[in-house]
């Protein structure tokens, strides 16, 4: 049975099984309201598990329109990045989901996420755009708690880089630089991922970096993967790994 689980000061974790991995959910409250950062597959009943330990308004922000992270939307009101809504049609189609061999889920009316931070009273968030997994990937910064969200803009062990959504490596080193940036101003040392089971730390991130160097500056050849969804080259450094096309 699925249940959600606190990591810190007003701030809990649901995860979910699924084909590919099992994907996280977090919930964040502040004094007015609270946030879900992304909602899984849809088979878990979110709105009683939010409900468990908060029973006041909550909205869903989904960092990426991929299907292991929109299945639920319908429990809240629900806001995704403008440049993720063609991708959010096609994850949510029903025929679609079929071919992947996952449970379809309700498709409903998301709207565009045009704003860039949002305050939960006493608590701000800030939106964070992030292209690299997808073209309108964003993470979300958590300043006062010294946490960055990170959606699937890099996980442990393997981010892909490898589906038609995906940008080149060069955007999305870039992306990572400005993490980077952002943890060093902000002393953040955790980031939590859609797919990690509890933190990643400031090397890891570090690694992905150094894996998009390694990439761009080598004309080495790296061994193709063809996964479905995911196909491309991979390369890893340390216990990170990219699987990315040539896109540039």
């Amino acid at each position: 049975m699925a249940k959600i689980k606190s990591l810190f000061a007003q701030t809990w974790v649901i995860s979910e099984p699924g084909k590919y991995s099992s994907v996280k959910m977090y919930l964040l409250v502040g004094k007015n309201k609270g946030v879900l950062i992304d909602s899984g597959y849809g088979k878990l009943d979110l709105a009683a598990l939010v409900k468990s330990v908060y029973d006041s308004d909550v909205i869903i922000l989904n960092t990426h329109g991929h299907m292991d992270h929109i299945g639920g939307n319908r429990f809240f009101p629900s806001f995704l990045p403008s440049a993720e809504m063609d991708l959010y049609k096609r994850h949510s189609d029903p025929d679609f989901l079929k071919a992947q061999k996952l449970s379809v889920f309700p498709r409903v009316q998301v709207n565009p996420m045009d704003f860039d931070r949002i305050d939960l009273g006493g608590r701000l968030l800030e939106i964070i755009p992030t292209p690299g997994h997808t073209q309108g990937s964003i993470c979300i910064l958590d300043a006062q708690n010294k946490a960055l969200f990170v959606g699937d803009t890099f996980n442990f062990i393997s981010t892909w880089l490898g589906t038609e959504d995906s940008t080149d490596i060069t955007t999305y080193k870039a992306s990572l630089e400005r993490l980077l940036e952002i943890a060093k101003e902000y002393g953040i040392n955790d980031f939590y991922s859609g797919h990690a089971f509890g933190a990643l730390h400031l090397r890891t991130l570090k690694d992905y970096h150094h894996c998009c160097e390694i990439i761009l500056g080598s004309d080495k050849k790296h061994r193709f993967v063809d996964m479905g969804l995911n196909k491309g080259f991979n390369t890893r450094y340390r216990f990170s790994m990219i699987t990315w096309q040539r896109k540039e």
